[in-house]
């Protein structure tokens, strides 16, 4: 038996899965008040039961998935002597590995800025940081420090098992019985984030931009995390009734959101034994990495937090017996659409870890639709 721990995560994720043996994999940390309200008191409680995290992934450097995170590794300390728990692994594509693989990034670093492009920079650096973690908590005590160079100044396993410093399609793990598979992201998406970040260098600062090699990598993270903004799930059209309507009106109220190139970055994992396969997506675009999944699994994580448009591909042509969809509720997620198709393709357990605006509709659908909606869950344990 495994069991997964739903966290509360507001409107981000956080998952922490237990698999036996005192092996554990944390994906995702949601943000630093998720840390320091939910995620740190399971993590001092598993390892005074004897587990460890095997391995820590970091989806994407969205703050509502890495802020929780840098708030672990700053408390955590010293990998070899740590204070919470011992984490041996962590997987995350930082600014740093994804820079040195592409020169049209790399050939805008220099030793030293001038006075001007000093005082530029500084000044565009408050500005993300003023529009990181309005109300979450993000920002940590170290702020300005990368995720990456944190890691590594703690002496953690930072994608050890890369070839070129990213994690992506192709790598695995072993975890006991456990096989840990990345099904994205693939080139195409590292190449079209690479390819964004040089266009929001341009947007920000000038087509001749030039960066610090010593603080480039901090400089694009905040950067990244305070633009890389998502649209609103649909709202209007889709109002909820007091009563009954029928479910497939639902369907056609989303916008479809596209996801931006930092979600489609998502590191989308495969976690299986022989008797258990599970899925953990990320905020990813499930048409970016379909061919590569198997059409049945066992718990899928939906993408994007109930967000119609990244999981068609998924609804489409996977099935599953348990689906967890991380939501507060804020940005008008989960969207209408994403539950109607849900429930119409016939799955049978979801999970929420909140309840949501539309808990009573949905559970006045599950007779007719036969399956079972859990809410605030934060155990879900899977035999096998």
């Amino acid at each position: 038996m495994c069991v997964i721990h739903f966290i509360k995560a507001m409107s981000g994720d956080s998952f922490l899965i237990e698999l036996g043996d005192g092996h554990c994999v944390l994906v995702d940390c949601g943000y630093k008040s998720t840390y320091e309200r939910e995620l740190k008191p399971l993590l001092q409680k598993l390892h005074n039961e004897g587990c460890r995290v095997d391995l820590l992934v970091i989806s994407h450097m969205d703050e509502d998935h890495i802020g929780g995170a840098i708030a672990l590794i700053e408390d955590n300390g010293d990998s070899r002597n740590p204070n919470v728990i011992a984490i041996d692994n962590i997987w995350f594509n930082g600014i740093f590995d994804v820079c040195r693989n592409y020169d049209f990034l790399c050939s805008h670093l220099v030793e030293k800025l001038s006075e001007k492009d000093y005082k530029k920079k500084e000044f565009l650096l408050s500005c993300f940081l003023r529009l990181i973690g309005v109300g979450e908590g993000f920002i940590s005590a170290k702020h300005a420090e990368s995720f990456e160079a944190l890691c590594r100044s703690y002496d953690y396993n930072l994608n050890n098992e890369s070839a070129n410093g990213l994690i992506m399609v192709g790598n695995n793990m072993k975890i006991g019985r456990w096989n840990i598979s990345v099904l994205s992201p693939g080139k195409n998406e590292i190449d079209c984030f690479a390819k964004w970040i040089n266009k929001n260098l341009i947007s920000c600062i000038g087509r001749d931009y030039k960066l610090e090699r010593d603080d480039f990598v901090s400089f694009i993270e905040k950067m990244v995390v305070a633009t890389a903004k998502d649209e609103d799930g649909a709202c209007g059209r889709e109002y909820i009734s007091a009563n009954k309507t029928d479910i497939k009106s639902w369907i056609g109220t989303s916008n479809l959101s596209q996801m931006n190139e930092t979600n489609r970055m998502s590191i989308v994992l495969e976690i299986e034994s022989d008797s258990v396969s599970m899925l953990f997506t990320g905020d990813s675009e499930s048409e970016d990495w379909i061919e590569r999944a198997k059409t049945k699994y066992d718990v899928i994580k939906l993408s994007h937090h109930g967000s119609t448009k990244p999981n068609i591909a998924l609804l489409q042509n996977i099935s599953a017996e348990k689906v967890l969809i991380s939501t507060n509720g804020k940005r008008n997620h989960p969207e209408n659409e994403l539950l109607a198709r849900l429930f119409i393709k016939g799955i049978r357990d979801v999970y929420f870890n909140y309840e949501i605006r539309q808990k009573e509709q949905v559970i006045g659908y599950q007779v007719e639709y036969d399956f079972v909606a859990h809410f605030e869950e934060d155990e879900i344990k899977i035999k096998g």
